[in-house]
């Protein structure tokens, strides 16, 4: 793990790795469609934070266009809170290669971490991340035809702060955190859906994190791209893909009530349904190596995007916070973990 003399490891390789590709000064480039953010998760004890600052190139007639959003969802034993909300271009600044600050929240990176500040929706974050590994370099998930997903992967991290939710603090030191960086060009409402998950331990003696990702064509027959990544301690161990991992999925989850981001969004889908399973099952084996993954939802919510192109369409970002157990053996190590996990199923529906 990165320790307080690597700290200059780190900035020399965040600023570069983990650097914002877009600038909103930047004009947009007619159908390139332009999708990139910066996404932090953190276990705070009963309370789970997701916190992402997205840019998201549109293409529209005459010319394209560049939304930000800002993204601050928290869970705790009351349910969800926290709102997602649009920002023009030019309300946005960039402080640094990593640093962005909107209306609503910040991100920036000094002295070996990142500090987030965020206020939306009756919920305030201020937190200080210190990575106990180095960004992975960029890699690569094939998307629809001629089109894929590059990210850059902070898989543990440990956060000092405070999430303060309806007037109830929640102060957390050395809190479990995962962070990646995305971009890529591709339509919102395109043909592709995927499930994307990490799963974190409590405890940062406990030396594993694994994270998977699954791709595939709108209907879900199809899988385009699939990958497990698995970490001990500060070495990405083992990757597994493709024809080397079964996903399985069973039943239905439902929430009696689901809550939507942006609000108004949930009159374009409203009802339970989802396309979130009561259980997912990954089998991920090579030669000498092998992971079982079992995860069960226990709460979701639903951050709706509208389509690109279709502006009948929406496609449904559904966050669930649950459990995992993870079993199997990697080279002579033996695996046997059960920790919190945030897995994220996308999800395209017609309104």
């Amino acid at each position: 793990m990165i320790e307080s003399t690597a700290v200059s490891r780190l900035d020399r390789s965040v600023p570069t790795l983990d650097a914002w590709r877009r600038d909103p000064r930047d004009p947009p480039t007619h159908g390139q469609v332009h999708k990139e953010w910066l996404h932090f998760s953190i276990h705070a004890g009963s309370a789970h934070v997701l916190f992402n600052v997205s840019a998201m190139e549109r293409p529209a007639a005459p010319d394209a266009f560049t939304t930000w959003r800002t993204a601050l969802l928290v869970h705790t034993a009351r349910g969800w809170a926290g709102a997602v909300r649009n920002v023009p271009a030019r309300a946005v600044a960039r402080e640094g290669p990593v640093g962005v600050r909107t209306p609503d929240g910040s991100i920036g990176y000094s002295r070996g971490a990142y500090h987030l500040r965020a206020e939306l929706g009756g919920a305030r974050l201020d937190a200080r991340v210190r990575p106990l590994v180095l960004p992975t370099s960029p890699s690569s998930v094939s998307l629809v035809r001629d089109h894929a997903m590059h990210w850059v992967v902070v898989p543990r991290g440990l956060a000092d702060g405070k999430i303060v939710v309806d007037e109830q603090a929640f102060s957390f030191c050395d809190a479990s955190t995962y962070h990646d960086h995305n971009w890529g060009r591709f339509a919102w409402g395109s043909d592709l859906t995927w499930d994307w998950g990490h799963i974190l331990p409590e405890d940062p003696s406990d030396p594993w994190v694994v994270v998977f990702v699954r791709v595939s064509s709108g209907d879900r027959t199809r899988a385009l791209s699939q990958g497990v990544l698995v970490w001990r301690r500060d070495v990405n161990v083992r990757t597994f893909e493709n024809r080397e991992i079964r996903f399985a999925s069973s039943g239905v989850f439902r929430e009696t009530r689901m809550r939507t981001f942006p609000h108004l969004c949930g009159l374009l889908a409203p009802g339970t349904a989802s396309g979130i399973p009561a259980r997912l099952d990954l089998e991920a084996s090579g030669r000498v190596d092998g992971l079982s993954i079992h995860y069960e939802p226990e709460a979701a919510c639903r951050v709706a995007i509208p389509a690109d192109r279709h502006p009948t369409q929406i496609t449904l970002l559904n966050e669930t916070v649950g459990r995992a157990r993870v079993d199997g053996l990697i080279g002579a190590d033996r695996v046997a973990f059960e920790a919190p996990a945030i897995v994220e199923f996308v999800r395209a529906q017609s309104s």
